[in-house]
């Protein structure tokens, strides 16, 4: 809660790094809209926790009316109503179009491989960390933030037009 994600065991293994990964641009979203809500600093675990409380007690109240409005206590039906829910939903929206712009297709000795560039460099990444290999993990990260400010620019360049 606040500024970390967890995900259960169950969760982590049973899905795919592609799965796991977008899931992540909608719950990264959660973070940032606590953050813009209460602020990254606290006085105490005390103050930290009161701030979870509350976050917790807006999300149901929105639950509550989104249930009564809607008829219904189905959460696959309510969880896309959901005030806090609709802007995760657009930065995760955001985030597949990027994840999935990367996706690549090699044909080498008549063997096809298909993957995706951000995988393949977190991959990159996690590797070069376990490796203790600094200069491999720093390439390894400018390559994927390119990336990213090349998806960047190129949506800048589509919302101008």
């Amino acid at each position: 809660m606040g500024f970390e994600i967890n995900y259960t065991e169950n969760y982590a293994t049973n899905n795919s790094g592609e799965h796991w990964l977008k899931l992540t641009g909608h719950e990264i979203t959660h973070v940032k809209q606590f953050i813009d809500m209460f602020g990254k600093d606290f006085k105490s675990d005390k103050d930290y926790q009161q701030a979870i409380g509350l976050w917790m007690f807006w999300y149901g109240i929105d639950v509550v009316g989104k249930a009564i409005e809607n008829r219904t206590i189905d959460k696959q039906k309510l969880h896309d109503k959901i005030e806090i829910e609709k802007g995760a939903n657009q930065y995760e929206m955001y985030f597949n179009n990027f994840y999935d712009s990367q996706n690549y297709t090699t044909t080498e000795n008549g063997v096809t491989k298909s993957g995706n560039k951000v995988l393949d460099l977190l991959q990159q990444i996690q590797t070069a960390k376990d490796n203790n290999d600094k200069k491999a993990y720093t390439q390894s990260f400018n390559d994927l933030m390119k990336l990213v400010d090349e998806f960047k620019q190129s949506q800048s360049k589509k919302h101008r037009r």
